[in-house]
């Protein structure tokens, strides 16, 4: 297929938006030099901005295209634009109907909703649930002919949006030492709501064990909700409800330990960030459970019971959400406790008298670290930082921007930051194929998002793992050979 002009359509919601990008990202890799373009609702707008892998986004929220007018008009503005491929993944009678319109050539959909106007159509089989929303994304992608890679999730984040949220937390009396847990209880659909009281218990029992300062998180529409239970909470709570743009979760979500929630679009951003997540579960119905929506990737906890109804009748249940009831307090504390003392286990302590390998200017050490969690890492590349050598951080298929950031506003260093989807392919598919590396030729990221910008220029690359040992943390690298007893992070 020569491709050059892509529009994808996906126009509903922050869960459905992510869990697609993984597909978008791989058809940018199938076809490198195209252009696309994504319509989107005005809803998650702010998610996509400065994706690497969109080049142009339209905004189009339901409403714009209910009559064939409106349709027409569309079309004829798809036109101009000659596309080459259109991808439908909300199937939508409007869409597939605008770019038969539009003539675009290939059309590819699932066969719901019209699917006789595309040229290329999958079998819709999300509601039997058998996998993950992602991969049904994935699948749509599969079927002319684009094979993904490593599987990640790309939410933008800016310096804006940490300073945003630096300034919130100050405000509302929250120091950089303290540790917190973001809380978002809200849902439009009963079916997904976990009873408020029992939010409010059990983050007084988190606050009593492990000392943590809980953050209420929702949108504007919360907020009326927000006033009337902060009396439940024996102890304070952050009440942050409907002072958080959509923008800024991610920056919140990295600086908290973890996030409760129910099943929620802020759930799969806190996700796609890395922050671990206690995902509360209800409904019974395969194609809405959490098999096909929890969250994405490792380190999270699902909570989610069967109450052995026959037929789930999803927000019209006639026993009252017992689904949802029948989760305790007390299975919150102990998968949120749980969460946290896999994490403080994993933590690397400081060291001023550590010895981290050596390294030369102009040298990129790329640690790919899988078992130390993000504090202990942040120490870790921050002592090579101070050190003198320059760090790149690649964890669980993406970089991470947290540390990078840390490690930009350190003077005595140069870093040089490897955007996503560059530094993927080069590290994972050429470091197996050699086992070493020549040089580093694509450093190039967009000057947006704050990088560094470094033309086609090719860099040394040492790359490291970090493991942990009896006797400390071990930097290892790839064909198992043990270095210097010096390069040892110890306890």
């Amino acid at each position: 297929m020569n491709i050059k002009k892509i529009i994808i359509f996906r126009t509903d919601r922050i869960g459905d938006l992510l869990l697609t990008m993984p597909a978008v990202s791989a058809l940018k890799q199938r076809f490198p030099g195209s252009k696309i373009t994504m319509v989107i609702s005005s809803q998650t707008k702010d998610l996509v901005g400065s994706n690497p892998d969109v080049d142009d986004v339209i905004v189009l929220d339901g409403a714009r295209m209910r009559g064939l007018k409106e349709i027409f008009i569309f079309a004829k503005s798809l036109r101009k634009e000659r596309f080459d491929l259109a991808v439908v993944f909300n199937p939508s009678k409007s869409f597939n109907l605008a770019i038969f319109l539009a003539g675009i050539p290939n059309r590819l959909g699932w066969d719901r909703k019209w699917p006789f106007l595309l040229t290329n159509r999958v079998k819709d089989e999300k509601s039997k649930g058998e996998k993950h929303e992602i991969e049904y994304n994935l699948d749509l992608v599969r079927s002319i002919g684009v094979a993904p890679g490593a599987i990640s999730i790309f939410v933008p984040e800016t310096d804006q949006s940490r300073l945003r949220i630096k300034n919130l937390l100050q405000e509302n009396g929250i120091s950089d030492t303290d540790d917190l847990i973001a809380m978002h209880p809200f849902s439009t659909n009963p079916a997904k709501l976990w009873p408020m009281d029992r939010f409010a218990a059990a983050a007084d029992i988190l606050y009593k064990t492990k000392g943590v300062r809980v953050l209420l998180i929702g949108d504007t529409e919360s907020v009326k909700k927000s006033r009337g239970i902060r009396h439940i909470f024996e102890h304070e709570i952050i009440d942050l409800t409907g002072k958080i743009a959509l923008e800024d979760l991610p920056s919140l979500f990295k600086r908290s330990r973890l996030l409760i929630s129910n099943d929620s679009g802020p759930m799969h951003i806190a996700a796609a960030v890395g922050t671990p997540v206690v995902a509360i579960f209800g409904r019974n119905l395969p194609g809405v459970g959490p098999k096909r929506w929890g969250p994405h990737g490792r380190g999270h906890i699902i909570l989610h019971k069967d109450p052995g109804c026959k037929v789930c009748e999803d927000n019209r249940c006639p026993i009252d959400y017992r689904c949802m009831k029948d989760i305790t307090v007390q299975d919150v504390v102990d998968a949120s406790l749980e969460i946290m003392e896999r994490e403080d286990q994993k933590k690397v302590i400081y060291r001023d008298t550590l010895k981290p390998v050596k390294g030369k200017r102009g040298n990129l050490s790329a640690i790919c670290i899988s078992e130390i969690g993000w504090r202990g890492m942040r120490r870790l590349s921050l002592d090579m930082a101070n050190h003198g050598i320059d760090v790149g951080v690649y964890i669980k298929g993406r970089v991470e921007e947290d540390v990078i950031d840390i490690i930009t506003r350190h003077n005595r260093i140069r870093l040089y930051a490897i955007e996503r989807h560059l530094f993927k392919p080069v590290l994972m598919r050429e470091f197996f194929k050699r086992r070493f590396f020549g040089g580093l030729k694509w450093i190039i990221t967009s000057k947006k998002r704050g990088w560094i910008d470094i033309s086609a220029r090719a860099l040394r690359l040492k790359a490291l793992h970090i493991v942990e040992a009896e006797d400390g943390y071990k930097l290892i690298n790839y064909d198992g050979a043990k270095i210097e007893p010096g390069t040892l992070w110890g306890k």
